[in-house]
């Protein structure tokens, strides 16, 4: 994710393509859920909009399922910032704007941060 934050695209591709064995070998579920994620970060950087919201949606359900209350809220972020990008909408942005003071009540700031920029 850290290369993603760089735009450093084709770098991160490279280092997910690196990893995709190891998720998809672990047993750790936080793990593989993580994976997930960042490859869902990858393909909405890249273009692939509809490939990223599933991958998005399937961590989103998994995170929900087992428990995992941080990753479900940078995952609701990233969604919300897939619509605003994909559709430029004022109810996308109140989502995200929802989302960021949900983040802040929670004490989780620097998600609430992240829920106030924009790609």
């Amino acid at each position: 994710r850290a290369l993603l934050a760089l735009s450093k695209v084709e770098e991160a591709k490279t280092q997910i393509a690196g990893l995709r064995t190891l998720a998809d070998a672990t047993q750790n579920r936080l793990f593989g859920l993580r994976f997930t994620y960042t490859l869902a970060l990858l393909q909405s950087r890249m273009g692939d909009l509809p490939a990223s919201r599933s991958g998005l949606k399937q961590v989103l359900t998994q995170a929900e399922v087992h428990g995992f209350g941080l990753l479900k809220q940078e995952v609701l972020i990233a969604l919300a910032k897939l619509e605003v990008r994909s559709r430029r909408d004022s109810t996308s942005r109140a989502r995200l704007a929802s989302l960021q003071k949900g983040a802040q009540r929670k004490g989780f700031f620097l998600l609430a941060r992240n829920a106030s920029l924009t790609y």
